[in-house]
């Protein structure tokens, strides 16, 4: 049935209400977010933020979870941006933590991506420490330990070699989340870094199948997906934080979105995404780019002598949106044919 031409103008009218985000409206959203995270170096120097908010606020933590490296991630990235030690230091302080966890074995799961990444690997791109280094590439070795080679995917909860280990059980076993797809940069970075193309077959591999059976035909995706890991046949495909095994729940939604886009995104070769004229690796010019309507960037390439633009992104051309007839079906790269519909909870 074709949709009212009012829910199209009641779209329009609500996008051409939002702000002229260019680059001078970024520059202030910047500042105030460097102020933030400046004012929030004295209490989480040896604590990270919790995972959730009370009252808008966050306690203080221990490395604890699979959330705390989100704040070394801003820190390194504040770092990058302004040079000030002052992030540095207090993200340095704290890898030690990292390491710590990593030796007492307190990551038996996938989070080991969220974990390393935002931490071992920023710290090694930005400063060259060859213990953050080596610290990513333990942690990418452990996570291809959760690899089975059958089905092609990396188990996302529990104990591979031994279900009854955790609470998790045999419900786990074989099993992929949407979220892993977050993880991968772990991976493909460890095979920058070494050559070694185990880690990249790996988590292409499991990009490959998280894309053929996670990601439904209309575009929507399950939260998880079990395989029979001695055969690799497909089970289904059931949610546990979503609505309904048929619902698709938001957040992973979004996990799958930006994890894909990473993995297109992250170069092949370790000199591809290094500094001119620098020894180090950027964070920023590493993954995706935002660009404004002014077709400015989020961030502009430094290099020793100054800055360049990075290069033009590909844009969408959506100057035929929203179709001039609404009963004909919607279609192109700015809409897709709605289809079955998914609640979201």
């Amino acid at each position: 049935m074709a949709q009212s031409p009012s829910i199209w103008e009641d779209i329009l009218e609500r996008y051409e209400s939002c702000p002229n985000v260019d680059s001078e409206y970024f520059e202030t959203a910047k500042q105030f977010c460097l102020r933030r995270i400046k004012e929030n170096t004295e209490p989480f120097v040896d604590h990270f933020p919790s995972a959730s908010s009370e009252d808008l606020s966050y306690e203080a933590s221990a490395l604890e979870g699979w959330t705390p490296a989100f704040w070394s991630g801003i820190l390194w990235l504040a770092y990058e941006t302004t040079d000030e030690n002052v992030y540095r230091s207090v993200a340095e302080s704290q890898l030690p933590k990292f390491a710590n966890r990593l030796e007492t074995a307190d990551v038996i799961s996938h989070d080991l991506g969220f974990l390393y990444t935002l931490s071992a690997i920023a710290s090694s791109m930005l400063t060259d420490n060859s213990a953050s280094e080596q610290m990513a590439l333990d942690a990418a070795d452990r996570l291809t330990e959760r690899y089975w080679p059958d089905p092609g995917i990396i188990q996302a909860w529990g104990d591979p070699e031994d279900p009854d280990a955790t609470d998790w059980g045999e419900w786990a076993h074989g099993r992929i989340i949407a979220d892993t797809m977050m993880n991968l940069p772990l991976l493909f970075m460890a095979s920058i870094e070494t050559g070694d193309d185990q880690y990249h077959e790996i988590a292409t591999n499991h990009a490959e199948n998280a894309a053929r059976y996670l990601v439904r035909d209309d575009g929507s995706t399950f939260h998880t997906y079990k395989f029979d890991v001695t055969t690799g046949t497909p089970l289904g495909g059931e949610t546990f934080q979503g609505f309904a095994d048929d619902s698709c729940w938001s957040r992973g939604q979004a996990w799958v979105f930006y994890g894909f886009a990473l993995a297109a995104g992250i170069p092949t070769r370790r000199h591809s995404c290094r500094q001119p004229s620098t020894s180090r690796i950027s964070i920023l010019n590493t993954f995706p780019r935002i660009t404004f309507r002014d077709g400015t960037f989020a961030h502009q390439k430094r290099t020793m002598s100054g800055t360049v633009p990075p290069p033009q992104s590909q844009r969408v051309d959506c100057s035929n949106f929203p179709p001039t007839s609404m009963s004909e079906p919607l279609s192109g790269p700015c809409m897709k044919a709605p289809q079955k519909q998914h609640s979201n909870r």
